[in-house]
């Protein structure tokens, strides 16, 4: 039998703490109610998982699972149960063909549980950080409405177009980003190598070298002393700002800034606004309430101001409020277009739709903007670099025609 971890007050206001078997926590919990224990805390124990990654499979704990590998697994997954398949067969064909040890790993412990008569839903919980929360609302309603082939098919192409959209912002900035890094490069040759070994030459010759020139040796022959400096400076900054995106308080102002920033911020507006209404239009279609649609949402979203926005959000729908109208406040992340949308959705008992049309809507408009932004930097880029360049070659030229104008006076 399972063993529960439990958690109570006692007689006399005595808390209580201990471990405790039974078949299941109702069972659990009539005992110690039974010995005058009121249960605060009622949990499973779950001796296998600690043990199966504590003695045995070191890749299951430090292995990094890719989104992309979780898409595959659903989709197939998906397939599997619309074929026909029972689900922890399913899983154990998923779990035997599974190359990530830390996934197959996953969905072993998954299939326990399954087998053991816990829902799959429940069961993927467990592991938020593989299967987020918009996935087990959406597999928990599959369950209730019996099509869960649907569901995951539904969240399958959702995860597989925000992984394209994410595709498309790497491959649009690979170009700029090797432009700046090869020009970058090429500075730095100049200046550490090239320079160095002409300037003997150079001042052998005799005159005066040009200012530009003389700022290129001093950067030339300081420069590498400093590296070591400069390099705990950077290193102590990306400490300093990690630090900050883990203290509550200090993540709250940072992530408010990634929203504002000049050229950037609109981009990452548009995003989010693409991530919650197509989250949210997804979890209403697929016939999940509108308050826990809301919760799943915002376990997704990796802003904390608008984190906690949602969560008032939350409260007021709880109490009547339309969405709708509790989202036009928050115009710093959801636009009052956006919420004039929402608000004849939700008129005409469409609020699905409009959901979807607001995700469609603000894609075109990040697609738009990420295109705007990259056809702004590529050229920037090169206008640095080539600048960056003449103005060493031009450095080297005129200590060349100094040194040749001595000689010929």
């Amino acid at each position: 039998m399972p063993l529960f971890v439990y958690e109570g007050v006692g007689p006399g206001g005595r808390r209580l703490k201990g471990v405790l078997e039974g078949e299941d926590p109702g069972e659990v919990a009539s005992r110690l109610r039974r010995r005058g224990i009121m249960v605060t805390s009622l949990e499973e124990k779950d001796e296998r998982r600690g043990a199966a990654l504590g003695t045995g499979d070191l890749l299951a704990r430090i292995t990094p699972v890719r989104q992309g590998e979780v898409v595959l697994c659903l989709r197939q997954m998906g397939s599997l149960i619309k074929a026909g398949v029972p689900v922890v067969t399913t899983l154990r064909t998923l779990e035997e063909e599974m190359p990530n040890p830390r996934l197959r790993h996953t969905l072993r412990l998954i299939r326990e549980e399954v087998e053991r008569g816990v829902p799959l839903s429940r069961a993927m919980a467990r592991f938020p950080r593989i299967f987020p929360a918009m996935v087990t609302s959406l597999v928990e309603a599959g369950e209730i409405t019996g099509l869960m082939d649907v569901a995951l098919e539904r969240v399958t192409a959702y995860w597989e177009e925000r992984l394209a959209l994410a595709r498309q912002v790497i491959s649009s900035s690979l170009y700029p980003a090797l432009v700046f890094l090869a020009s970058i490069g090429v500075a730095v040759f100049l200046i550490v190598y090239v320079i160095p070994k002409l300037v003997p030459f150079l001042t052998s010759m005799g005159g005066e070298l040009p200012p530009q020139t003389k700022l290129l040796v001093a950067l030339g022959e300081k420069g590498p002393r400093y590296l070591p400096s400069i390099g705990k400076g950077v290193l102590l900054f990306l400490g300093c700002l990690i630090l900050g995106f883990r203290i509550p308080q200090t993540r709250y102002y940072l992530d408010l800034i990634r929203l504002h920033l000049p050229l950037l911020g609109p981009v990452f507006r548009h995003a989010l606004v693409v991530h919650f209404a197509k989250t949210m239009g997804l979890l209403v279609g697929s016939g999940i309430p509108i308050v826990e649609a809301i919760k799943a949402t915002q376990g997704t979203i990796g802003y904390l101001p608008v984190c906690q926005a949602l969560e008032e959000v939350h409260r007021r729908v709880l109490r009547g409020e339309t969405l709708s109208q509790l989202l036009s406040r928050f115009r710093y992340f959801f636009p009052p277009m956006a919420a004039s949308i929402l608000r004849v959705g939700e008129e005409g008992g469409t609020l699905e739709g409009a959901l979807l049309m607001v995700g469609d809507t603000y894609d075109q408009m990040l697609r738009d903007s990420i295109q705007r932004l990259m056809t702004m930097i590529e050229p920037l880029l090169l206008v640095f670099m080539r600048g960056m360049v003449a103005f060493v070659a031009a450095s080297l030229i005129g200590a060349i025609l100094a040194a040749y104008s001595t000689l010929g006076g």
